[in-house]
């Protein structure tokens, strides 16, 4: 069937295609498009099985609404029918900015000052109203000048050699945290955040894993919701001893999921959806899978994107994402849906510039250009 060269349509699945578990064992159809019983099925709609199912039509047999709309129905995806259901657009006629969310990023330091300000510019397109930008002294110079929006505070972080496991309760070690947690509480104090983003561009240091460290204990203390993206998910498998704060996003690709876990990627891409749930469960904290068909879970209830496309495997993109969703657990929404809503519009986003611009290829600038126009679609 494959090699026929003819278009494939699939009833309910493509031959060879398990429902859902992992995708392990060929031969499969590979349809280009397939009709789908009553709901869609895990593997039609995340990859790899996605790659065989094409387009996914779901073809209404008759199910009650009150069984397709069940709370028992953990596994849903995050379409429009879901962002027009779950994002509050509204602002008070006497709103002022802070009202709408403030939010601390931490990361850009020397010589990676990009990551950080892409993340605060999508916080800004997301509608937040006050952004305040944490980095080392040198990196601060920069970013002032390109983001005149944005608040921003100097850490005293320096270079080193890449942290890893045996550093951790070193005199060097200790020494650098108590330091950087009484920095951090000082803009804390100050800017009074409602959310806190940490790791795009932060290094891989001593005083990166340190600033990880004490970020994670002040945010535990004071329930601050708390996003953990880039470098910072490489400090958090580094730190045996992490406890993650209550409200907490983590935004690993796969390479990232693998140190975490300890589990090959090629093992993780075999099933993604229940590779993301189990790490959820293992940290207890929200967990957004990054890939084609993003995966966010919190472990027990979990969503499967349906926006994006190739263009957005570019540098810088992973940022932008992590700014959208920072911005909408700033304005108070629960961390799932915060993480739900960011992916939608993340992906969102690069569909609209590349049906305007008629273009695949993207930078990660050009996302942010297009978060407003995803919101309003």
């Amino acid at each position: 069937i494959n090699q026929s060269g003819e278009k494939v349509i699939a009833i309910d699945m493509p031959s060879g295609l398990p429902a859902d578990g992992a995708v392990e064992f060929e031969p499969i159809v590979q349809a280009r498009t397939t009709i789908t019983m009553g709901l869609p099925k895990i593997n039609a709609v995340t990859y790899p099985g996605k790659y065989y199912a094409g387009n996914v039509i779901v073809a209404d047999i008759g199910f009650p609404y009150s069984l397709c709309t069940s709370g028992d129905i953990c596994r849903q995806l995050i379409d429009e029918k879901f962002f027009t259901s779950n994002y509050r657009p509204n602002i008070h006629y006497d709103a002022h900015k802070g009202a709408n969310g403030h939010l601390l990023c931490i990361g850009g330091f020397d010589g990676m000052e990009g990551a950080i300000l892409l993340c605060a510019k999508a916080a800004f397109a997301t509608g937040i109203g006050l952004v305040t930008i944490a980095t080392t002294q040198q990196a601060r110079a920069i970013i002032a000048g390109k983001i005149p929006e944005a608040i921003t505070r100097a850490l005293n972080a320096t270079a080193s050699e890449p942290f890893t496991k045996d550093m951790y309760g070193t005199v060097e070690f200790t020494n650098v945290y108590k330091d950087m947690l009484s920095q951090l509480e000082s803009i804390i104090q100050l800017a009074r955040p409602t959310a806190c983003i940490i790791g795009p561009g932060l290094g891989r240091s001593v005083s990166s894993a340190a600033t990880i460290a004490a970020c994670l204990k002040i945010a535990h203390t004071m329930q601050l919701p708390t996003l953990i993206d880039g470098d910072g998910l490489y400090c958090l498998a580094q730190l045996p001893e992490a406890k993650l704060p209550l409200h907490c996003v983590i935004t690993p690709h796969f390479k990232e999921a693998e140190r975490l876990t300890g589990i090959a990627v090629s093992d993780i891409k075999k099933n993604r959806l229940r590779s993301a749930e189990d790490l959820a469960q293992k940290l207890q904290c929200v967990t957004v899978l990054k890939g084609p068909a993003s995966i966010v879970t919190s472990g027990t209830t979990t969503y499967i994107n349906t926006t994006g496309n190739p263009a957005l495997a570019t540098g810088g993109s992973g940022d932008v994402l992590s700014g959208i969703i920072g911005a909408m657990l700033s304005k108070g929404y629960d961390p799932l849906i915060a993480a739900a809503l960011g992916v939608y519009v993340h992906g969102k986003a690069a569909d609209i510039y590349c049906q305007e611009s008629g273009s695949s290829m993207m930078q990660a600038g050009d996302i942010v250009r297009f978060v407003r126009n995803a919101f309003n679609c």
